[in-house]
């Protein structure tokens, strides 16, 4: 029996934390099962790119945005997920 497997990275733009920045899921969906999972990371929505499935902005954020990108990497590769990457703004 195949198993479908796919994970979602996404800015939930509808919740803003007391910061003012929205908080940055992973959803796991394992046979049409899913789970959303808080990553304890925030972003100002503006910044989060929803078809390129990672963190944008300009040069002076480099640092940041690298950090933030190489974090969700890591996340994608603790779940063993060896394709591309969906993301989704809620």
């Amino acid at each position: 029996m195949r198993q479908t497997t796919s994970i979602l990275f996404f800015a939930r733009k509808t919740t803003k934390l007391k910061n003012g920045k929205s908080p940055i899921f992973v959803r796991i969906t394992i046979d049409g099962q899913r789970l959303d999972i808080s990553l304890k990371r925030s972003i100002d929505s503006k910044f989060w790119d929803s078809n390129k499935r990672k963190w944008k902005g300009n040069s002076l954020m480099t640092k940041e945005n690298n950090q933030m990108n190489t974090y969700l990497k890591e996340i994608a590769d603790l779940c063993d997920i060896n394709k591309n990457l969906s993301t989704h703004s809620a």
